[in-house]
């Protein structure tokens, strides 16, 4: 029983390991969609990205690209990971010189899984004299999509979004260039004390007929004998 248990787990399950596999393959299709398709992300989101650390930019501009390619869920990850393997048998990505290539070829068939209509008016073009006309007026549209993904509403959002991190980025710069201030004041302050304190220290004073010591201490009962009785 022992013996047939550890042979069980040497072998492993091999679901989990295609599962493993598959995420594997999706994590690398979805870097290299973030390296070969960032041109689908808009100038406005980049900048709202800049300030964020690598990671998340990277995140963002992944849900942003899936979104223009019209990924919703999970099978369409994985209709989408179909795409850009290589070979089906040795699980190998494409290489990226084809990411657009597969990025529209996934765009075509998944809006004619979405609309039967357009696939059967796709299908009269593609038998018809002006399949080429069709599909340049095809890709106008697919890039006039493109360029509306983000909806006004999230725009605005983004917008208000930057100008109080803005705002917020001059409230600290204001604070830093205070602070800076305060401690170079506290540190010439105790230099002024380091040199006060040597020239009080100094013997010259003993030769002196009116020692600044003396004055000092002159002038500190003077002010106590002024401030004593409001007090």
């Amino acid at each position: 029983g022992a013996t047939g248990g550890g042979g069980e787990g040497e072998g492993g399950d091999p679901s989990l390991a295609t599962a493993q596999l598959e995420n594997e393959q999706i994590k690398s299709m979805l870097e290299l969609l973030c390296q070969e398709a960032n041109f689908l992300v808009e100038a406005k989101v980049h900048k709202l990205l800049e300030p964020l650390p690598g990671d998340e930019q990277n995140l963002l501009r992944i849900d942003s690209i899936l979104k223009v390619l019209g990924v919703e869920n999970a099978a369409d990850v994985e209709k989408l990971l179909g795409y850009f393997l290589a070979d089906a048998d040795n699980h190998e990505l494409i290489h990226p010189n084809d990411a657009i290539k597969a990025i529209k070829a996934f765009v075509e068939d998944h809006q004619r899984r979405t609309d039967p209509n357009k696939a059967k008016a796709h299908a009269a073009a593609k038998g018809g004299d002006d399949g080429n006309a069709f599909a340049r007026r095809e890709e106008v549209q697919f890039w006039t999509r493109m360029a509306g993904i983000i909806s006004d509403k999230t725009v605005r959002v983004w917008s208000a979004l930057e100008k109080a991190l803005l705002k917020y980025n001059e409230l600290l710069a204001s604070r830093q260039s205070k602070l800076e201030g305060v401690s170079s004041l506290a540190q010439q302050n105790q230099e002024l004390k380091a040199l006060l304190n040597q020239y009080l220290a100094s013997k010259v004073n003993e030769d002196l007929i009116c020692p600044p010591t003396q004055t000092i201490r002159l002038d500190e009962y003077a002010s106590f004998q002024n401030t004593g009785p409001m007090g």
